[in-house]
């Protein structure tokens, strides 16, 4: 998501960590300085943790919400609970991940309704016992849907919309 245009999802994890566990937010934004070359700030809230550099921004924990940066052509996906949400806004284009967890392959099939509603044209689709995967496209915009699980409510994924410039 942040490196010098984006830091690795390990990363990612290590500095949640450092945050979460050892209470680091300062030596976190350091890091975060160090990998993306401009200036960090980590805000830990009632059980979140926010991320916001000159890139992008994520916020882990707490109680999510759907991004009101998300294009209003992309259907709130509704099913489920929002878990984390990541914008990045760099020179080639804008990103934004839902994270979101408690979804079932008859929402997934829901969801890909509301796309093609939309005027989404849906790339391809792959569902299997343990995943569900979905890629649509709009003009210069590309939405990936992915969840993974062992069958019912139990799959976790996101929904993953970018956007070219």
């Amino acid at each position: 998501m942040f490196k010098k245009e984006g830091l690795s999802v390990l990363s990612i994890i290590a500095i949640l960590v450092l945050v979460f566990f050892v209470g680091c937010e300062k030596a976190a934004e350091k890091t975060i300085q160090n990998a993306t070359g401009g200036k960090a700030k980590i805000d830990t809230n009632k059980g979140t943790v926010s991320i916001k550099t000159n890139q992008g921004s994520m916020e882990v924990g707490g109680t999510q919400t759907w991004p009101s940066k998300m294009p209003s052509d992309v259907p709130k996906l509704t099913y489920g609970r929002i878990t984390g949400v990541s914008e990045t806004n760099t020179p080639k284009g804008l990103s934004i991940f839902v994270a979101i967890g408690g979804i079932s392959p008859a929402e997934f099939d829901k969801y890909q309704g509301m796309l093609e509603g939309a005027g989404w044209k849906i790339a391809s689709v792959t569902k299997a016992d343990d995943g569900l995967f979905m890629h649509a496209k709009k003009q210069s915009s590309a939405l990936t849907v992915s969840f993974s699980g062992k069958g019912g409510k139990d799959f976790s994924g996101g929904v993953a919309y970018t956007e070219g410039k």
